[in-house]
């Protein structure tokens, strides 16, 4: 006998409900559209129970001296930074009248050239490997590839902390 939830003429089907995919999720059965949603609202949720409640006395710091040794450098930095629309700028006046400008520096570095490779290997996987995950978790299966050099710059930020985030570079 067909269990009534799954039969074809049970209740909530007459009454023209859609029958979703569900899956186990921390015990609970959840719809993955509800997760869907959830991911989506869990940022603009985040910001609105974390709204700071205290004023700032607006701040400014110098720039560190080894901007002050590479200005040319340091400034070609930080517009790049701009014309990749990961900050705003540059302004005449502060944005925001709380502006806790940062002490701004340069710091030179090469790509892992202090790791050691022997403790710090990393191992893709095979596409032989990704298909099979792939076919084992075909209804819900994405596929995504993230560039970890870039990521910190593409963090959210709440809008009501952008004044936390200053930075002055000359004057």
């Amino acid at each position: 006998m067909p269990n009534k939830r799954n039969a074809i003429g049970s209740q909530s089907r007459a009454m023209g409900k859609k029958r979703r995919t569900t899956s186990r999720t921390g015990g609970n059965r959840v719809q993955h559209e509800e997760i869907a949603q959830k991911t989506e609202l869990a940022g603009e949720e985040l910001s609105r129970k974390q709204k700071r409640t205290d004023t700032w006395e607006p701040r400014e710091s110098s720039i560190l001296k080894s901007a002050l040794q590479l200005p040319k450098i340091f400034k070609e930095q930080i517009m790049k930074e701009v014309k990749l629309g990961r900050i705003a700028g540059p302004f005449r006046y502060p944005p925001f009248p709380t502006l806790q400008a940062s002490p701004m520096g340069l710091v030179s570095k090469k790509d892992g050239d202090v790791i050691d490779k022997d403790h710090c290997s990393v191992q893709y996987r095979s596409v032989d490997e990704a298909a099979c995950l792939i076919n084992r978790h075909t209804t819900f299966a994405r596929l995504s590839q993230c560039d970890v050099k870039a990521a910190f710059p593409l963090l959210p930020i709440a809008p009501h902390d952008f004044d936390l985030l200053g930075m002055k570079i000359s004057g």
